[in-house]
C-alpha cells in the first residue's frame, strides 16, 4: 500500500511540476518584456525579428530557460558573448541580417540543434562546427562561402544542409561522409564540382545540384535508393543513366535546362513521379505525349 501511495505522490508531483512549467514558459517578442526581473525565467521563446536591431544587450545569462531565438530581418553583425551561457537554447535563426563573419559563439551552446542564416555576407564556415554535436539542420542561402572545412563530416546528427546560391567551387572529400545527411541543397554554385562521391551519400532524400558545374550522371546514382527528390535543372548534363529508374521512390525529378535529348527507355518505371521538370528539352512533341499518357497524374512542365 505504502508503495502504490508513494506511486501516487510522485506522479502528481511529476504532472504538477510538468503544468507549472508549461504555464510560465512563455514566447516574448521585445526585449524590455523579456528582461523584466519577474519574467527572465519564464523566456523559453524570444522573437526579436523584424526590429532594425544593430546589436543585443549582453545580458543574455539572465534567460536561463531560453529555447528558441529569432533574430532574422535586423542589422547585426556579431552577437553578444553571454549568448554561450543561454545553455538550453536549441534554435536559433538569424537570416537576413549583416554578418560577415560565423558568430562562434554559438558554437558553445550545447544543445544547439538548428542555425539559420541565409542571406548574409558569410565567406567560410569555421572549423568549430564540426564540434557542435547535436547540429540537425544548417541553412546557410545566399551568402559568399568560398570554403567547406573539412570537419563538416563530425557532425553525425546532421540531417538538413542548405548551401544554395554560395561562392562554392569544391568540396572537402570528407563533405561526403557525413553519415545522416538526408537534404542536401548545393544548387546556384554554378562553378561547384561534384565529387562522384555523392552516390556514397545513401541516406540522401532530397539533393539540388542545379545549376552547378555538374556534368554527369553516373550509373552509382543507383546507390541513392532512399532519394524522393532530385534537381540537376541547368547543368551540362547530356543523358541520364537507365540506372536512375532504379529509384523506385523518386517522386520529383527536375532536368530542365540541360542538353538531355533521350530519356531512358525504363523511364516508365518510376511510377511514383509526383513532378516533373523538362523545361527547354528538346525530346519532341511524340515523346512529351507519351510522358503525360505515362504519369497522367503528375505535375509535368515542359
Amino acid at each position: 500500500m505504502n508503495s502504490v501511495i508513494f506511486t501516487l505522490v510522485f506522479f502528481c508531483f511529476v504532472f504538477t511540476n510538468s503544468i507549472f512549467a508549461q504555464v510560465h514558459c512563455k514566447k516574448y517578442e521585445s526585449l524590455k518584456q523579456a528582461f523584466k526581473d519577474d519574467q527572465v525565467t519564464s523566456v523559453c521563446e524570444l522573437d526579436l525579428s523584424n526590429q532594425n536591431l544593430k546589436e543585443l544587450p549582453n545580458n543574455f545569462e539572465l534567460l536561463e530557460n531560453l529555447e528558441v531565438l529569432h533574430l532574422e530581418n535586423n542589422q547585426l553583425t556579431e552577437l553578444p558573448s553571454s549568448i554561450k551561457k543561454a545553455q538550453k537554447l536549441v534554435r536559433i535563426n538569424l537570416d537576413n541580417n549583416e554578418f560577415t563573419e560565423f558568430p562562434t559563439v554559438i558554437l558553445k551552446l550545447e544543445r544547439l540543434d538548428k542555425i539559420s542564416m541565409n542571406n548574409n555576407r558569410l565567406n567560410f564556415l569555421p572549423q568549430g562546427i564540426g564540434n557542435s554535436s547535436q547540429l540537425v539542420y544548417l541553412s546557410f542561402m545566399n551568402n559568399r562561402i568560398n570554403m567547406i572545412p573539412p570537419q563538416i563530416s563530425k557532425l553525425k546528427k546532421l540531417k538538413y544542409l542548405n548551401l544554395i546560391s554560395n561562392d562554392l567551387t569544391e568540396l572537402p572529400r570528407s563533405f561526403y561522409e557525413i553519415p545522416r545527411l538526408e537534404n542536401l541543397y548545393l544548387g546556384n554554385n554554378e562553378k561547384l564540382k561534384i565529387s562522384d562521391s555523392i552516390y556514397e551519400m545513401k541516406n540522401l532524400i532530397r539533393l539540388s545540384l542545379s545549376a552547378t558545374s555538374y556534368d554527369r550522371v553516373s550509373p552509382d546514382i543507383k546507390n541513392l535508393k532512399k532519394l524522393k527528390w532530385l534537381s540537376i535543372s541547368s547543368t551540362k548534363v547530356e543523358r541520364l543513366p537507365e540506372e536512375i529508374c532504379d529509384l523506385k521512390d523518386l517522386e520529383a525529378l527536375f532536368i530542365g535546362y540541360t542538353k538531355i535529348r533521350i530519356l531512358p527507355a525504363r523511364f516508365e518505371e518510376l511510377k511514383k513521379l509526383k513532378k516533373l521538370g523538362l523545361e527547354e528539352l528538346e525530346i519532341g512533341v511524340t515523346i512529351e505525349n507519351d510522358i503525360r499518357n505515362t504519369f497522367p497524374d503528375a505535375e509535368i512542365e515542359f
